[in-house]
């Protein structure tokens, strides 16, 4: 189903609440979950990182599940499971919108997702507002926009990432057998990786660019874990911390805005 998403506005969107008792479930159904640059180090001990290929470019995923519309890090009380969470899970239901026109990207939020309320409706006495009565943006809202920023700027970073991965041929398909709906996945060639001669190698690290390659290879090895999971019929044990159920990220509770280096 085609979602409404718009740019925030405060003429717009000045009298829309935010619910976060649902926690994840939006994710429930989403077998790949976008990550961006630093990402990449952050995740690879949570679940498998593969590289999406479409029509837009390239994009780094969390395989999030081997069955169909299937994440098994998701439990039946909208808990969040895996050790971390991407950042645009957090910012949910808050986006990036692209503007062609102008090139460039801006917060917006999908203005009929469940989450949201307006103002005196039934459930907003409990919800968190968007922008307060003088239409400025909450604190809250502030810490989202900040994070879909962020995350633009590693979107931004992963295109030069890429753009070597391409140019030094590392990249091969990556055929997940054991999955249903998985398609268009890469990884990087560990042979190829090893051929590369002393100087290319040394300019991704100088690059920073292998610490996010060996990330990647690192995290493949979890792909047995979520075969594991599908074959038991049951989600994978949380690992750290536990998060409160009510609370995504967004509104109070984890405010980890990752950081450029």
């Amino acid at each position: 189903m085609k979602k409404t998403v718009a740019p925030l506005s405060p003429s717009r969107h000045g009298d829309l609440a935010l619910r976060t008792e649902s926690g994840y479930r939006f994710a429930a159904q989403q077998q790949l979950v976008p990550l961006w640059g630093a990402e990449l180090v952050r995740g690879c001990h949570s679940f498998p990182i593969a590289f999406h290929r479409r029509a837009q470019g390239w994009t780094p995923v969390a395989i999030t599940g081997l069955g169909a519309r299937q994440n098994v890090f998701v439990d039946g009380a909208g808990r969040w499971l895996a050790g971390y969470t991407p950042a645009l899970l957090r910012a949910h239901p808050f986006v990036l919108v692209d503007r062609r026109q102008e090139g460039d990207s801006v917060a917006g939020v999908i203005e009929d997702d469940p989450a949201l309320v307006r103002m005196g409706q039934q459930g907003s006495d409990s919800a968190q507002r968007l922008f307060d009565p003088q239409g400025r943006l909450t604190p809250a809202l502030e810490r989202v926009v900040a994070l879909l920023r962020a995350v633009q700027r590693h979107r931004e970073g992963s295109q030069v990432f890429f753009e070597q991965l391409e140019r030094l041929e590392l990249l091969e398909p990556w055929p997940v057998e054991q999955a249903e709906g998985l398609e268009e996945l890469y990884r990087v060639s560990e042979r190829r990786l090893g051929e590369l001669d002393a100087q290319t190698f040394g300019q991704l690290r100088a690059q920073g660019l292998l610490t996010w390659i060996y990330a990647h290879l690192l995290s493949t090895n979890l792909l047995e874990r979520l075969d594991q999971a599908r074959e038991r019929g049951r989600r994978p044990r949380r690992r750290g911390r536990r998060e409160d159920p009510l609370l995504r990220g967004i509104f109070g509770g984890e405010d980890d805005l990752f950081e450029f280096h």
